[in-house]
């Protein structure tokens, strides 16, 4: 049983993607995209220790709805690991999953995107 802020917060998500969302592409493993609404984070860098060096990856989170029969934004009942995700036509790999209350915060690496710590290697 939810409590009444939670069917209220529930209630007003519509709203907020309209306001803070735009158009994505989620792609299950497997499966066939849906078209979506979704409220992105800032990309950030993250580096951890590589074999030959230390390598950066570009990350961020976004939310999305979490009914798929929302006929105005979309949404994915059960995002999983594994899939993709599309947001301005840069592809990322949905590396996490953290579900909330009508919506689920992903944690997203853009594919492609790694660099190595050494400048020879380093992407300009």
């Amino acid at each position: 049983m939810t409590s009444r802020f939670e069917d209220d917060f529930a209630a007003g998500l519509g709203d907020l993607f309209f306001h803070l969302g735009e158009s994505a592409t989620y792609t299950p493993a497997g499966g066939d995209p849906v078209t979506l609404w979704a409220i992105p984070e800032r990309e950030m860098a993250e580096e951890e220790p590589g074999s030959d060096g230390r390598r950066r990856r570009r990350v961020r989170g976004a939310k999305i709805l979490t009914d798929a029969t929302n006929p105005d934004y979309g949404g994915v009942a059960e995002p999983a690991e594994n899939a993709t995700m599309t947001i301005g036509g840069t592809e990322y790999a949905v590396q996490s999953v953290e579900a909330g209350v009508g919506f689920a915060r992903l944690g997203l690496v853009r594919i492609g995107s790694v660099e190595s710590g050494r400048p020879q290697y380093r992407q300009q």
